[in-house]
């Protein structure tokens, strides 16, 4: 089993480039190696601009990317969003994916998925549970420290 993710970048533009990764998702996999290989806006764009990914790399010849390495063309291009907002919008009740990473400010933050059980919802919810995204948090952050070193 995978733990999906999401790549992000804020555009120059404000607007918000997103691509989906799907193994290792966890912070020390996939944010590990953002954190550690990806540190500037041109390497984040160049990544993304790749399309969806099946497996990060190290850099970009050692990413597997869904269309250049296994065919798949309408997995190309990253989705475009208007901003920040748009995107976790867009992400309500998306309980496949687990981690959101976003590259902005020149820095790497991420927002975890959560998941309220049907049983702590009203009765006639619609739904096995509820899924709902943290504010993202900067990867710096002491409480990741751990995450990210072995």
């Amino acid at each position: 089993m995978s733990t999906r993710s999401n790549i992000a970048i804020e555009t120059k533009d404000g607007k918000i480039k997103v691509v989906y990764c799907h193994s290792d998702g966890y912070i020390g996999g996939v944010g590990k190696t953002l954190v550690n290989n990806y540190k500037n806006y041109d390497d984040v764009e160049q990544l993304i601009n790749g399309g969806g990914i099946s497996s990060l790399g190290d850099n970009l010849l050692e990413t597997s990317y869904y269309c250049r390495d296994w065919g798949r063309e309408n997995e190309d291009k990253p989705i475009i969003y208007n901003n920040e907002f748009c995107m976790f919008w867009d992400m309500t009740g998306a309980t496949m994916i687990e981690y959101i990473y976003l590259f902005k400010n020149n820095d790497w933050f991420v927002s975890k998925s959560s998941y309220i059980n049907k049983k702590l919802l009203p009765k006639n919810a619609y739904d096995l549970g509820l899924c709902y995204w943290s504010k993202p948090e900067n990867l710096n952050l002491k409480k990741f420290k751990k995450e990210l070193s072995y």
